[in-house]
């Protein structure tokens, strides 16, 4: 095979990477991240005003994740609750009143397996 045939083979499969994670990303199948909980809950609260609006959160980590649990079908809601969490994070929130603080925001998820985003500042 020729060399420039090796590059169209390597381009293919970068081409098909990329395509692959659009899809996944579409259709919901890429795994919950914190980041992408964070662009969730500043579009959320957009509208909300300002004390209750998340402009940016920055310095986030991994509190809890069940990823794992939903995914195989064996995540469970505690006992009176609608939803429990799925992905906990936590953060520092820039709040549209120009405050900042600790915050926990995420996903949780109801015994059918439907996801909701959250945010509460901690504190």
């Amino acid at each position: 095979m020729p060399a420039w045939g090796w590059w169209l083979i390597a381009l293919g499969v970068v081409l098909l990477l990329v395509l692959w994670s659009a899809v996944e990303k579409a259709l919901g199948l890429a795994p919950l991240t914190c980041e992408s909980a964070i662009d969730e809950v500043v579009a959320m609260t957009a509208g909300e005003p300002a004390s209750g609006q998340v402009l940016d959160i920055s310095d986030a980590s991994f509190l809890e994740d069940r990823q794992d649990e939903l995914d195989d079908g064996a995540f469970t809601v505690a006992a009176g609750r609608e939803t429990d969490e799925v992905l906990v994070c936590r953060g520092a929130g820039e709040w549209g009143d120009g405050s900042y603080g600790a915050i926990e925001f995420g996903y949780t998820a109801d015994a059918a397996g439907n996801l909701f985003t959250y945010v509460a500042p901690v504190g």
